[in-house]
């Protein structure tokens, strides 16, 4: 029997809608529990300890609790795409499960092996055969909505990382259309924005600097193409750099009006920390590294011998034993090595 076409509207609708929705499959469950009139409805995650967790879960106002269908530990033993019965489910690996009421179970793998489990339940009458045939017609469209939502999941966490990595290094950055209005952001740009930290969005949608010359530069660059790309200070304390680009490719081909990229770059008093990395990386003594640090953000000898109350001639022996120890061929040889390592993720 074939999905009816209020199913497919009702059902299907918020069933693949759902990947996008903060509570992607409440109103599935909530639909789904209407059209079968179950008194709850509930889909479970494997936990990665073991076991199954409800990740939604959908009722009537009648309905006390999930009932009957608390996690079951026969749940490990269910095969995909079968319709499991409440009596198939009751035995001695799931002691909590009675027998009254009925219940409904179905097991969609959607690779890798991830499995979620759809159950339903009515405490005082019994599903009729069809309700069963319209859970196994979801089947295949709940295994695509699952595998759609865990790819988005994973594009969510690489993003979210390179978010991270990226305001370690002290770095965001914008993407505008041709009118200048922000369609897209990272993590740090974002903040500057929501704090008013020398960006600012207006009510249209328009993104402007709040210093003059890097709102020259902005505006310089949006009339004329063949400008870019142009360079301003957006801010002197704390110390801001930007530079406004054509955006990259990958940034054209899936946002289209995409006009411009509006990079950002914090000059950071510290990047070295206390030099630990330099210690695992190079096998230097703390000592060492903390000489290491002082020199790649810009000290001298003498005024990093100066901070770590060393002697001219101790720093200089030190800086000995590091330039060996790195493979460097002086201070500038150094500092390019050390700041262009993973010592400036902090």
């Amino acid at each position: 029997m074939s999905l009816a076409r209020t199913d497919e509207n009702e059902l299907l609708t918020a069933l693949h809608g759902g990947v996008v929705e903060d509570r992607p499959w409440a109103l599935f469950l909530e639909r789904l529990r209407a059209r079968i009139e179950a008194d709850c409805c509930c889909l479970w995650a494997r936990r990665n300890t073991g076991g199954w967790s409800p990740i939604e879960l959908a009722k009537s106002r009648k309905s006390t609790g999930m009932g009957n269908i608390e996690a079951l530990a026969a749940f490990d033993t269910m095969r995909p795409s079968r319709i499991y019965r409440q009596a198939e489910m009751v035995g001695e690996g799931s002691p909590d499960i009675r027998e009254d009421g009925d219940g409904r179970h179905m097991m969609i793998g959607h690779g890798q092996g991830r499995e979620v489990i759809l159950s339903a339940y009515i405490a005082q009458d019994e599903f009729q055969a069809g309700d069963a045939a319209l859970l196994l017609n979801l089947a295949p469209h709940m295994h695509v909505a699952f595998r759609i939502y865990d790819a988005l999941l994973r594009q969510r966490l690489k993003s979210t990382m390179l978010d991270h990595i990226l305001a370690d290094m002290a770095t965001g950055w914008i993407l505008l259309d041709g009118q200048g209005r922000v369609l897209e952001t990272s993590m740090i740009a974002r903040t500057m924005i929501e704090e008013r930290q020398a960006l600012l969005v207006g009510s249209d949608g328009r993104l402007h600097c709040v210093g003059q010359d890097a709102q020259s530069a902005l505006e310089a660059a949006m009339a004329d193409s063949r400008n870019l790309p142009r360079a301003a200070w957006l801010d002197i304390d704390p110390p801001l750099q930007m530079v406004v680009t054509e955006p990259t490719e990958d940034a054209g081909r899936h946002m289209p009006t995409a006009r411009y990229q509006l990079l950002i770059r914090k000059i950071r008093e510290s990047v070295m920390k206390d030099g630990q990395y330099l210690k695992e990386l190079f096998g230097l003594t703390r000592s060492e590294a903390l000489l290491a640090a002082r020199i790649a953000e810009g000290d001298s000898i003498v005024q990093a011998a100066d901070a770590l109350s060393l002697t001219p001639e101790t720093a200089r022996n030190y800086s000995k034993r590091i330039y060996a120890k790195t493979g460097t061929r002086g201070q500038a040889d150094l500092v390019r090595l050390l700041l262009g390592g993973v010592s400036v993720l902090g």
